[in-house]
């Protein structure tokens, strides 16, 4: 496996904090999510869950206790404050170290590669489609000369 090869590209989609939610779900309150199945299948001794959302989907993540769940919650806010001034570029100068610099364009050159490989995936689906619509009949809606 690669799952240790420091050259291997990582897995996934890194998530963008500037444009994510956060939130802890009260666990008496879980009738609010339609995926509350992800609430009932917590690992024992996590009885706290963290939801953190993206336009595309949410993830969800048990937590031990509400002091943890707040914690997490607190740094996500921070970080997100953080990310948003360096992408602003307002962030004071030496106020975080380089490499974030470089993990940050790292982050973003995977999400511009992910989105690449998702397009021309949506593009080869499409273009199969139109050609089993041509080995059909012809394209959909297009009019083949009878009226009547």
């Amino acid at each position: 496996s690669n799952r240790h090869d420091p050259k291997a590209p990582p897995k996934g989609r890194p998530l963008a904090l500037e444009s994510a939610d956060y939130f802890q779900i009260p666990i008496g309150d879980i009738a609010y999510d339609d995926n509350a199945a992800a609430l009932f299948s917590r690992p024992a001794g996590y009885q706290h869950v963290i939801v953190f959302s993206t336009l595309r989907k949410k993830h969800y993540y048990a937590v031990a206790s509400a002091e943890d769940a707040r914690a997490w919650i607190h740094s996500l806010q921070q970080a997100r404050q953080e990310a948003i001034k360096r992408g602003m570029g307002h962030a004071p100068t030496g106020s975080y170290p380089e490499t974030w610099s470089y993990y940050d364009n790292l982050g973003d050159s995977l999400v511009k590669s992910k989105e690449r490989i998702e397009r021309r995936l949506q593009e080869g689906s499409q273009r199969e489609m139109e050609m089993t619509n041509m080995a059909v009949g012809g394209p959909v809606g297009m009019s083949s000369g009878i009226y009547g």
